[in-house]
């Protein structure tokens, strides 16, 4: 069954519910909200909840002012937020034949909009969101591109929820509790500074360190970072450190350590373990 065909067979079903059901099912149900009704209220409420909560839906997935990405980007909030919202109406589905209908009505168009949404997104995206399922967990992704300046923090739907402008080129970054970043930054082609940068771009701490930083590092608890440092042993100090000479190459031997940071002032730190 087509898109279409399946969208007007659904409006068949909600209408004759309605019909059997009784009251008008028209804009005013549209604009209703089920917000504020419980579990307690009686049955006959609780069944006209149900009604205007799926003419929601149907609303939104028939919308002739909005274009088909739209109607599934406004719909899948909706979708997302049904399991809590038919259990808060209160509706009985196991008496109620019509309830029942109502239920898995909206229960199977979330399902469907789902596969459409992913499908849509497999066939026509190449850039941005291209997969996203109903099952994905909820929360945000943190975009950091290597050596950019911007930073973005995105919605499961691909819609950027925050950016941050950072003078400086970002290599990596972490987002804290208090809304800031932590971000491994590359300045004048030398990546050896760790900086926190607020919700605006600025920095508000950094922190350079002699050696190269790289690839991680951590706000702990206590306030202090722990960062991954990169070293360079001389093939005679790596042979003496315990390494197989077979394995050194002539002009030395890579290693990393770790250190602990307690950042003083708003440049700076003192390193209190390594």
């Amino acid at each position: 069954m087509s898109g279409g065909t399946a969208f007007t067979a659904a409006a068949v079903i909600i209408a004759i519910a309605a019909t059997l059901l009784g009251g008008g099912l028209h804009s005013q149900a549209y604009a209703d909200s089920p917000t504020g009704t419980r579990a307690s209220q009686s049955p006959d409420d609780a069944s006209q909840a149900l009604r205007r909560y799926t003419l929601q839906l149907l609303h939104i997935l028939s919308n002739p002012d909005a274009n088909l990405w739209e109607r599934y980007r406004q719909a899948m909030p909706h979708c997302a937020a049904a399991p809590a919202r038919l259990a808060e109406i209160g509706a009985d589905g196991d008496s109620n034949p019509f309830d029942a209908a109502l239920i898995a009505l909206t229960q199977d168009m979330c399902a469907d909009l789902g596969r459409r949404l992913a499908r849509r997104l497999n066939d026509a995206r190449t850039v941005g969101l291209l997969v996203s399922e109903p099952d994905t967990m909820d929360g945000y992704v943190l975009i950091a591109g290597i050596l950019n300046n911007d930073v973005h923090l995105i919605d499961r739907l691909g819609r950027i929820a925050h950016s941050w402008q950072v003078k400086n080129r970002v290599r990596y970054a972490k987002l804290l509790d208090n809304g800031n970043l932590l971000a491994d930054v590359v300045r004048m082609n030398d990546a050896k500074m760790v900086a926190e940068v607020d919700p605006n771009g600025n920095i508000v701490w950094e922190y350079t360190h002699p050696e190269r930083l790289h690839h991680d590092f951590l706000k702990m608890p206590n306030g202090n970072v722990l960062m991954l440092v990169e070293g360079i042993k001389t093939r005679e100090e790596a042979i003496e450190a315990g390494a197989n000479p077979g394995f050194v190459p002539m002009g030395g031997m890579k290693y990393d350590y770790l250190i602990e940071v307690r950042p003083t002032g708003n440049e700076g730190g003192e390193i209190v373990w390594e």
